[in-house]
């Protein structure tokens, strides 16, 4: 896993990586964590505050506050919450999902599956996989 913290200026939206992460070659298993505070411990958890973001494969997951399990995979993020993925951006103010796997539940969530392919909004989703979800 690969943390790191930037400093934001007040009212200036941080960029979304340096220069330096976004070079190294992205990797299947491979986690970036990104905000303005970090903490934890290494190779179990880590808490990240304001401007938060976990990156991994084909996933950007954005939030106020996120914490990440890395022996489970897990992730909690609340806030203003914010899944991009293949083109599928998915928004709402609790997350909690196996990242890997992309199974788990989010509140209060807007989403749009895409170019022509469908949008709405449920007060909770189940997610099964990356494929199926639930909305009620």
């Amino acid at each position: 896993m690969l943390a790191r913290a930037q400093e934001a200026s007040p009212g200036v939206d941080a960029p979304p990586a340096s220069p330096s992460l976004m070079n190294i070659p992205a990797q299947k298993d491979w986690v970036y964590l990104i905000g303005d505070t970090l903490s934890g411990h290494a190779n179990r958890e880590t808490e990240v505050e304001g401007n938060a973001q976990l990156r991994k494969s084909d996933t950007v997951i954005s939030a106020d506050h996120l914490r990440y399990e890395q022996s489970t995979d897990r992730l909690r993020a609340t806030g203003k919450v914010v899944i991009e993925r293949n083109e599928r951006v998915y928004t709402g103010s609790h997350l909690d999902l196996d990242v890997g796997r992309f199974e788990g539940f989010f509140t209060d969530i807007t989403y749009s599956l895409g170019p022509e392919k469908g949008h709405g909004e449920a007060l909770r989703a189940d997610f099964a996989d990356s494929k199926h979800m639930t909305a009620k």
